[in-house]
């Protein structure tokens, strides 16, 4: 919509019916399970290796509820690079 236009009672709850779902979409997204995915991704693209191959870190520790979309590949990203440095591959891109 731009400046001066008005919106109308149908654009409004367009509006938010979009604005909901995303929200509900985002939410979904930042699951547990969705970070231990992406660690893993993030982990085989550097080595080539699963998280599975690798000594148990805790990842819990890592990831918690609530995380916004601009920190979750920090979050990612560090936890792969921990599960890497405790098998031995500090270092490894």
């Amino acid at each position: 919509m731009t400046t001066g236009q008005t919106q109308t009672p149908a654009t409004h709850t367009k509006m938010m019916n979009d604005y909901w779902t995303d929200l509900v979409n985002y939410k979904k997204k930042m699951t547990f399970k969705n970070f231990m995915t992406d660690v893993d991704t993030n982990v085989q693209v550097r080595c080539g290796l699963s998280i599975h191959d690798l000594p148990d870190v805790d990842f819990h520790s890592f990831w918690w509820e609530g995380i916004d979309e601009a920190d979750w590949q920090n979050m990612v990203e560090g936890a792969a690079s921990e599960a890497l440095t405790a098998a031995g591959g500090e270092g490894i891109i």
